[in-house]
């Protein structure tokens, strides 16, 4: 990622060979999406490390590449509650945690948004930053700004090399790092 107001960095990162494939918005605030009507079809609990595999698998069907190791590490970060949307028993969504850290795949938007006011309700310390990738999901800026969301800063998604864009049929909320 790449800070819009640093001219600087970003005339350097694309001498480089470095490409921007998305813009970012950074939100930030305390959200109450609308409740999905769906919403009694799910259950949601924090994630253990036995849900490390079945996300991953989530994450490669939605990115094409692993972060197994990283969940592996973010899931001992009590500051990030790590969370899972469950459906029928399975995994249908989760959140590293809505920080600057955290990353969130989910296979629909009413899973994501189930996770968003989750993640509203049992955050005390009201730490909710949220990368969007406005070409991906303008609905959910849209939506996030509705929600009480408020827009803190652009940036790019920049890649050198291969490059593994999300599916456009699920949701990606990626971390800083991405």
């Amino acid at each position: 990622m790449a800070d819009c107001a640093n001219l600087a960095a970003l005339s350097l990162y694309t001498k480089q060979g470095i490409v921007i494939r998305d813009t970012m918005i950074v939100m930030k605030g305390s959200p109450s999406f609308p409740v999905p009507s769906s919403s009694s079809l799910y259950s949601i609990r924090p994630m253990v490390l036995d849900d490390v595999e079945t996300c991953d698998e989530l994450f490669f069907h939605i990115n094409g590449f692993h972060r197994r190791n990283e969940m592996k590490i973010l899931l001992k970060n009590e500051t990030l509650k790590p969370h899972v949307v469950e459906k029928d028993g399975e995994i249908v969504a989760y959140s590293t945690g809505f920080t600057l850290d955290g990353h969130t795949c989910a296979m629909q938007q009413d899973q994501l948004y189930l996770l968003l006011n989750n993640y509203a309700k049992i955050n005390l310390d009201n730490i909710f930053v949220i990368w969007v990738p406005v070409r991906l999901y303008p609905s959910l800026m849209e939506d996030g700004l509705k929600s009480g969301l408020t827009i803190n800063k652009t940036s790019v998604l920049m890649a050198k090399g291969e490059y593994h864009p999300p599916r456009g049929d699920c949701f990606y909320l990626p971390s800083s790092c991405y």
